[in-house]
């Protein structure tokens, strides 16, 4: 049952759909063209993604596999958890071709797959061959997002309802055991949630949600990755040691001292593994159900999602009536406009709403919106962007690389990687110890 649990533990999506987006505005100071469509990027957030997930109900007790003629008797588009009595479900799903074109710069399901050499395009088969990537690239499981069928699917029975309902299709249930549920994190949750909404200062609210997201990272701690070090003062005791099966590693320090590195004798699997689980699986419907039953309802087939990472989005908006804010102000009760500057000029067109602003402040499971003064947007890949506001202010993204570099480099350099097709290398200084010694290293990225 563990193993199943750990099967269905996917962590949040993050990836690019389009490499340069320009919004075509009045606004925009790079210049407005009207041949061509309007248009606006939005960035926004999805408030305390996980913390919202932790208010519904988790798994508790009574913990009992199902025959499969039993689950194969639900109606699992309509079942929501009687008698508090959940699911977690190993499953064969379709996706059908006109759900394809429907959720294409969004799908469901999110899988990992170790992708071939031979499934990537011509250009990415260059462009790894150019970098010189090796099989690195494709050796490691990716979390995709794709149009295909999904096997052996673990799924949290919430979630798979989310997916039939939007279109795909149940082939085949492998297997599957249902719990007790209970909303036993309701309160805790709520009452951060609350108090996070009267913080004065960042830090109060670092804290408080770093309270919360910590119950989901500690349910998934594993516990078999813990080493025991021992420091050998003798050659003999450290051939002792190494000797041992357990021993994972071995660092000699000087001639008479060193490290042994052991592997536990028991592993105690005393984290509810299935609480993590439970959380990434009901956070993706929170999100999917924000996209797609929000933000779609709101401006229907003009939206195309560019950039997602776990619980944020960068969409471009087709505004050919020019309705943009006001599409947003007149679907107030999907959106927390409190990150948006006060003296900004939609609240002066709206100043009819008195509290526009702050509103939804800080209203969990709403789309936070973080700026719609974006001019341009440059996606590389996953956590590496670059965003030019109206203001002509940068905001800079590469992960592994210190602020301190990035500031050098430019919103026009990270776009002339995508049109150039330029590979950038940054030497970073850094202190770095091993061995209990100290050593000053330049490291290239």
């Amino acid at each position: 049952m563990l193993d199943l649990i750990k099967e269905g533990i996917r962590g949040g999506t993050s990836f690019c759909t389009q490499k340069i987006n320009c919004a075509n505005n009045e606004s925009n100071p790079q210049g407005y063209n009207p041949e061509k469509e309007r248009s606006h990027l939005l960035y926004l957030d999805v408030v305390s993604l996980y913390a919202t997930a932790m208010l519904d109900k988790f798994p508790q007790s009574d913990y009992t596999w199902v025959e499969n003629d039993e689950l194969e008797s639900i109606d699992w588009t309509t079942y929501d958890g009687d008698d508090d009595t959940g699911y977690i479900l190993k499953v064969d799903l379709g996706y059908p071709e006109w759900l394809q074109d429907a959720t294409v710069d969004l799908p469901l399901a999110p899988e990992k797959v170790v992708v071939q050499v031979n499934e990537l395009s011509q250009q990415q088969q260059k462009d790894i061959r150019d970098m010189k990537m090796g099989s690195s690239f494709t050796s490691a499981p990716r979390l995709l997002l794709h149009c295909g069928e999904r096997k052996d699917y673990v799924v949290h029975y919430k979630a798979l309802r989310y997916y039939l309902n939007m279109g795909m299709t149940l082939n085949k249930i492998k297997c599957g055991f249902k719990f007790t549920e209970k909303p036993y994190f309701r309160d805790y949750i709520q009452f951060n949630i609350d108090q996070r909404k009267l913080a004065k200062s960042e830090s109060q609210r670092s804290l408080l949600k770093i309270t919360n997201n910590g119950i989901y990272g500690k349910s998934l701690q594993a516990n078999k990755n813990n080493l025991t070090v021992k420091f050998c003062n003798s050659s003999q005791q450290a051939r002792k040691l190494i000797s041992l099966n357990r021993c994972a590693d071995f660092v000699p320090i000087t001639e008479t001292l060193s490290m042994v590195m052991l592997r536990p004798l028991t592993v105690k699997l005393d984290k509810p593994t299935i609480t993590g689980m439970t959380v990434l699986d009901l956070a993706k419907v929170i999100f999917y159900t924000n996209y797609y039953q929000r933000l779609k309802s709101v401006f229907q087939d003009r939206i195309t999602n560019l950039y997602m990472d776990t619980d944020s989005s960068l969409c471009i908006i087709r505004d050919p009536e020019n309705t943009f804010w006001e599409d947003l102000v007149n679907h107030r009760q999907f959106f927390d406009f409190s990150k948006i500057p006060a003296t900004h000029e939609i609240f002066k067109r709206n100043n009819q709403i008195p509290n526009l602003r702050n509103e939804n402040k800080g209203v969990s499971g709403l789309w936070k919106i973080e700026s719609i003064d974006i001019a341009e947007l440059v996606t590389i890949k996953s956590k590496q962007y670059s965003i030019l506001y109206y203001n002509m202010a940068e905001e800079k993204k590469s992960k592994g690389v210190p602020m301190a570099n990035l500031k050098s480099f430019s919103h026009q350099q990270y776009k002339e990687i995508i049109t150039q097709r330029k590979q950038q290398v940054f030497d970073i200084n850094m202190i770095r110890s091993f061995k209990h010694k100290v050593y000053n290293l330049t490291v290239s990225k």
